[in-house]
Formats: C-alpha cells, structure tokens, sequence
C-alpha cells in the first residue's frame, strides 16, 4: 500500500515501475546531441547532453544492484531517509535526506561502482538523477551476485538482498 504523500507523487509525475524498483519518470532530457566520435570511447552511440528523472522508492522497494557507464548525481527532493549501498575497491554506504548535518543532499556515484538503494526512515523517498551525457540502458549492467560475493564475502547476505533475481 502506498502512503498518499507517495501516491500524490506518482499520479502527479505520472510514474511508471522502474525495472531496477521503484517508480521513474524523465523530468529533463537535453535536446542537444553529442556525437560519437566526441564522447570517451566507452559510449557507442550518440548521446544527448544530460538527462534527469524523478525517482520513488516506498519502504518496501528496492533499487537493484547495478553500475552505470557514466557517473550519476542524486539529488533528494522528500521523503524519509534513502540509503545508497556502494561496492567498488570495498563496501560503503551514504544517506540522503533532510539535515545536512546528519544527511546528503546530493550524492554522485561514480561510474563503473556496483551500487543499489533502500529506505532506512520513513514510508518513501523522492530522489532526482541526474546523468551527463545522458542516460541509455545500453550504458546500465546488472550488477552479477558470484562477482560481488567473491570480492565482498562479508557483505554477502546484502548482496544477495539487492540483487536482480536473473542475474
């Protein structure tokens, strides 16, 4: 069940699921188009010059472990408190959330981290991403549960939480 606040955010935005978990909708996506051969030779494609959506989790989503070719910025808009679970060179973790005391506000992931998000206070959270160049599926992997359970055994009943089933 959502919480109304929640609900209000997805009918207002006009959410639709995301496939990492969650809810998604493009707020912004530049009309400018960088070409390929003027990107780093990662990408393969064109891309445009940024884009940005406004993403929800409720307190039982999961955002999925996975990594991006490019580094992404969050940005927290409302809600409760969203952790993000960060695995590069070792495990590490960040709050978003009011009070920046205590909180981020904004976040950038790096690219090529392994990397999911939870709710760890409160009923949901509104996050903004934000990507330059801009966002492309062919550019998201799936992060592999053998690969991160071999290098973070410690971790592994997290890992086995926030990975995508098929993977």
């Amino acid at each position: 069940m959502y919480s109304i606040k929640a609900q209000q955010y997805i009918d207002q935005l006009k959410m639709e699921r995301h496939p990492e978990g969650g809810f998604f909708t493009s707020a912004f996506i530049s009309k400018e188009i960088i070409p390929v051969d003027h990107l780093p030779q990662r990408y393969s494609t064109p891309r445009a010059l940024y884009s940005s959506i406004y993403y929800l989790l409720e307190n039982k989503d999961l955002c999925r472990l996975h990594s991006l070719q490019t580094d992404e910025l969050w940005h927290f808009y409302d809600g409760g408190v969203l952790r993000l679970h960060l695995f590069s060179s070792g495990y590490d973790w960040v709050d978003l959330g009011r009070g920046q005391q205590k909180y981020e506000l904004q976040y950038r992931v790096q690219r090529g981290i392994d990397f999911g998000a939870e709710i760890v206070e409160g009923e949901f959270v509104l996050v903004g991403c934000t990507l330059s160049p801009a966002f492309s599926f062919e550019d998201h992997s799936w992060s592999k549960r053998a690969d991160l359970v071999e290098k973070f055994p410690d971790h592994q009943k997290l890992i086995e939480r926030f990975i995508k089933e098929s993977t």
